[in-house]
């Protein structure tokens, strides 16, 4: 097992927010947690969504000139964000990537 280490957060406040866009929060809690981790290279994403709306973190990503690199979603309800982070972890444990989002 390699050591896994979390360099940087970033997060949207977690509530009913009709005049925002699930691109929108991606964009912001990407951009904080990349501004955050100082990393420059992202290898793949796992992204936790209750009921999301479909392409929004590919639409945030590649705005944020993150493109081409494995995107995962998973929906486990309220637990979407600790299975994403899970996997995460899992993936760069195993050795799969570096630098995971």
């Amino acid at each position: 097992m390699t050591n896994v280490a979390v360099y940087g957060v970033g997060t949207t406040p977690f509530a009913l927010a009709p005049e925002r866009t699930a691109t929108t929060m991606v964009t912001a809690a990407t951009r904080e947690a990349l501004d955050d981790a100082g990393v420059e290279r992202i290898d793949a994403v796992y992204l936790g969504t209750a009921f999301g709306e479909m392409g929004a973190a590919q639409r945030a990503l590649r705005g944020l000139g993150i493109a081409e690199v494995p995107i995962v979603r998973l929906e486990n309800a309220c637990a979407s964000g600790t299975t994403a982070f899970h996997e995460g972890w899992a993936a760069v444990s195993a050795g799969r990537y570096e630098h995971v989002l």
